[in-house]
């Protein structure tokens, strides 16, 4: 079972976050500065591209135009996003410096691509009390269709938890649980702003802890993974998700059910994010 964090310094281009660490996701930040070219051959991998920051302009060869922005920051304005199918080629040209979050995997089918702005996102609340987040959905199996990736965005306000109740999406269990890898990109409002993961599974084999930062990217290969957002900062995780099903579903632990039992919720919440 692959989990872990990475932390590595970025620079001006293709920044790759994550490689070997899981099976098939793989994760990664593109960097421009305004005027900048960058060119994305999908060959037989679908990408998801989400603007963070700034504004790009994308033209696919299958002729399809368009620009994903402006997009301010992660938590004053909503994401942009396209999710390219296999067999594509897609010239970046930034038009302000920006920041793009990139997710990844294996592609056996082609589909056509899909391009997501600002008045298609479906922000909802998840959670209760201290473990209440927003959540923003981009890419899912209900507005697109792709071979594995999901993606989607999560903000934790300052001192609260996400993947709340301690989850895991590991095992095919039909109508319970669906496995799939997940990485998460971490951003934070306070230039100083930190945040706490816990992963474990059930047999006590893995229980570490990270501390989380600005860029850093936790990859989840199975376990549960709840994330904490240290007070006096916003923190931001833009989902990725890699699944043979490409549908989202998640096993509460058996031992922090009680968190849905006191709330009312055990009929009407299912942790995705």
């Amino acid at each position: 079972m692959n989990c872990g964090r990475n932390r590595k310094p970025l620079s001006g281009g293709w920044n790759q976050l994550t490689d070997q660490e899981l099976h098939n996701q793989k994760i990664a930040m593109l960097l421009l500065k305004k005027d900048e070219h960058f060119i994305i051959r999908t060959e037989e991998n679908e990408y998801s591209l989400v603007i963070l920051e700034g504004a790009v302009a994308f033209n696919i060869q299958s002729g399809e135009v368009g620009t994903l922005g402006p997009r301010r920051n992660v938590f004053e304005d909503l994401p942009e996003g396209l999710l390219l199918t296999k067999q594509e080629e897609v010239t970046l040209t930034a038009v302000s410096d920006c920041q793009m979050g990139i997710h990844y995997a294996p592609a056996p089918r082609k589909f056509r691509n899909y391009l997501i702005k600002k008045a298609d996102i479906r922000v909802n609340e998840r959670g209760t009390d201290n473990w209440r987040r927003k959540v923003h959905k981009i890419f899912w199996n209900d507005n697109s269709e792709g071979n594995a990736l999901l993606t989607g965005e999560t903000i934790t306000y300052p001192g609260n938890w996400s993947t709340m109740p301690p989850h895991r999406h590991q095992i095919f269990e039909e109508g319970k649980e669906m496995p799939y890898e997940e990485g998460y990109l971490f951003k934070f409002s306070h230039p100083k702003g930190f945040g706490l993961i816990w992963q474990f599974d059930d047999n006590g084999q893995m229980d570490q802890a990270f501390s989380l930062k600005e860029n850093d990217v936790a990859y989840v290969g199975g376990g549960y993974h709840p994330v904490a957002a240290a007070p006096g900062s916003y923190l931001y995780h833009l989902t990725c998700m890699a699944g043979p099903k490409r549908m989202s579903q998640a096993r509460v632990h058996a031992d922090y059910e009680y968190l849905l039992r006191e709330q009312g919720m055990e009929n009407q919440f299912t942790p995705q994010q």
